[in-house]
């Protein structure tokens, strides 16, 4: 086959293909940087946005322990002024403490002055005042006596009628002056006697039967009046009482009725 004088023509296909890729639109570089940062800057604004929350957890924690720090502080000074409070209380009582156990043991002490003096010298004195009145008492009553029966015979207006009520006047005089010496020194006549015998204000001088049980122990009559000192007994009064005693049992006769 002869040799053809035409040219050769050399096709470059390597020239094509990067002339082919060439010809592709390529993409902005911003978005490129965007979007690299946006691989980057992920976590970091994640880790920033944990990092303000647990800012504001902090804060709030901070602000609730201040809270606790001022409560605290409000009960220390409350348990300073309660301490206080507590020592000013106990000081008071301590000091009404003392002053009591001191009124105590001056009272006593002046109780102990007080019965010394009246049973070394007032309580006989008082024992022989008694018999004074005692005998002013019976006095006075029989001259009563004595008046009334004088005027069933004389005259109001006779002299010996007039003697009889002068000393009558006189010895209830008397019997109310020395009343007044008593009252004077604390000591009191006692509410004439009734009712059941008390051993504490009374004495039973002499007993009557009584055949019914409820007047057993009944003070039937007072023979001399008694006297208190302060509220205590000082002499008793005399007085008669009465004493229930049940009847006896006819035994005798049932045994002679069953012997029968």
């Amino acid at each position: 086959m002869p040799e053809s004088d035409s040219p050769e023509i050399e096709i470059d296909y390597g020239s094509e293909v990067m002339e082919a890729r060439s010809s592709k639109p390529s993409p902005p570089l911003p978005e490129i940087i965007e979007k690299k940062l946006a691989v980057w800057v992920g976590p970091i604004a994640n880790r920033i946005e944990d990092l303000v929350k647990s800012s504001a957890e902090h804060a709030r924690l901070l602000e609730r322990i201040n809270g606790f720090d001022l409560l605290l502080e409000a009960q220390r000074k409350m348990l300073g002024n309660l301490d206080t409070r507590m020592e000013q209380q106990t000081d008071a009582m301590n000091h009404q403490v003392s002053q009591q156990m001191f009124s105590a043991l001056h009272d006593e002490l002046r109780g102990y002055k007080d019965d010394f003096f009246f049973d070394a010298l007032v309580r006989p004195l008082l024992n022989e005042l008694f018999g004074l009145y005692d005998v002013l008492d019976a006095l006075s009553q029989q001259v009563a006596v004595a008046r009334i029966a004088a005027f069933d015979f004389l005259d109001a207006e006779h002299v010996e009628a007039l003697q009889i009520t002068h000393i009558a006047d006189n010895s209830e005089n008397a019997l109310s002056y020395l009343l007044e010496i008593f009252s004077r020194h604390g000591v009191e006549a006692m509410p004439e006697a009734s009712g059941k015998l008390d051993k504490k204000l009374q004495r039973a001088v002499k007993v009557e039967p009584t055949e019914v049980p409820e007047q057993d122990q009944d003070v039937l009559k007072e023979l001399r009046p008694g006297f208190t000192w302060r509220g205590r007994a000082l002499r008793p009064a005399d007085v008669v009482m009465a004493r229930y005693t049940p009847p006896p049992v006819a035994v005798a006769d049932d045994q002679d009725q069953g012997a029968e």
